[in-house]
């Protein structure tokens, strides 16, 4: 990611980009998922339903980010066929964390976004979705975006990312956080993101993912 890994500030910096990007990777839920409760749908103002096309989850937040995150400091271009630039390779890695990786959009047919809007969710979808992509930045301390990503490097986070999605997603993890978030009161996104990370490891060694200890056994 063009960075460091003898500086500590670099290492610091990767580790909040691979944070916020795992936050970022089930933005395209925002607009779908809402109408698994039909009767709380429902009763939603002003959010108009998704038309056309179904797209997947995973696509919606592949076209989102390359979409937005150019906005946000990404590098839009990239170096032709050598470097795909940063916004869609981050795309496109997240898009993908359920095991199909999509096409890259190009820059013209982003610009041309319009013809996706309504199938992803206009309106007041794609202002939630925005908000949540800037309120998970602003939660892990707004990292600067790098200003390479290698397809190495895309690998390793990808993978990332799923691990964590899997972890994260426990019934047990996820009710002790609501249940924090509960007890919090105030709603903080910065105290929820803090929760998270003091039960990380906990989730680390129950799924025998600790760091490994070795033993000298005696040869018989």
């Amino acid at each position: 990611m063009g960075l460091d890994p003898e500086s500590p500030a670099d290492r610091e910096r990767a580790r909040a980009l691979v944070a916020v990007w795992a936050g970022w990777h089930d933005l395209g839920k925002i607009g779908h998922f809402q109408r698994k409760d039909p009767s709380a749908y429902g009763r939603l103002t002003g959010y108009p339903p998704s038309a056309g096309e179904k797209l997947s989850h995973g696509e919606v937040t592949h076209l989102l980010l390359a979409s937005a995150l150019p906005d946000t400091g990404y590098d839009a271009m990239g170096d032709g066929l050598a470097l795909a630039s940063v916004a869609r390779r981050v795309a496109q890695l997240l898009g993908g964390h359920h095991g199909r990786y999509f096409t890259q959009p190009s820059p013209r047919s982003l610009r041309h976004s319009v013809v996706r809007e309504q199938p992803m969710g206009a309106g007041k979808w794609q202002e939630q979705r925005l908000a949540h992509l800037g309120a998970v930045w602003s939660a892990v301390g707004e990292p600067v975006a790098p200003g390479v990503l290698s397809v190495e490097a895309a690998v390793v986070v990808g993978e990332l990312v799923v691990l964590s999605d899997w972890l994260a997603s426990q019934e047990h993890f996820v009710s002790a956080q609501l249940e924090g978030w509960r007890l919090a009161g105030d709603g903080a996104l910065v105290g929820h993101w803090g929760r998270a990370l003091a039960g990380a490891p906990a989730l680390l060694v129950g799924a025998g993912l600790g760091v490994p200890v070795w033993t000298e056994t005696p040869l018989s």
